[in-house]
């Protein structure tokens, strides 16, 4: 069975991260990610707002990170029995 890893950084924690290393503004990330809003990033930041699953790659892409690393903590967050599936699955477990 999968375990939460309590350590570790959060959705929230991670876009904001991003955002500062990357040296964007939110308006463009958001363009970038293909958002119509750019208040939609700062909703994302503050944790208001899921990341959408399917704005996944384009919003990584947009902040240079790892596509699968973002996935995982989307779904760690956001859909935990979701990520507990995947996990096993992809460990061998079910």
């Amino acid at each position: 069975m999968y375990m939460v890893n309590k350590g570790r950084i959060s959705v929230t924690e991670f876009v904001e991260d991003r955002l500062e290393s990357v040296g964007k503004t939110q308006r463009q990330v958001a363009e970038e990610a293909g958002f119509d809003y750019p208040n939609v990033v700062s909703m994302m930041k503050q944790g208001k707002m899921k990341v959408p699953l399917n704005r996944i790659r384009g919003l990584a892409k947009a902040l240079e990170a790892d596509p699968v690393q973002l996935l995982r903590l989307v779904l760690e967050d956001h859909y935990p029995e979701l990520w507990e599936s995947v996990w096993e699955i992809t460990q061998g477990g079910a």
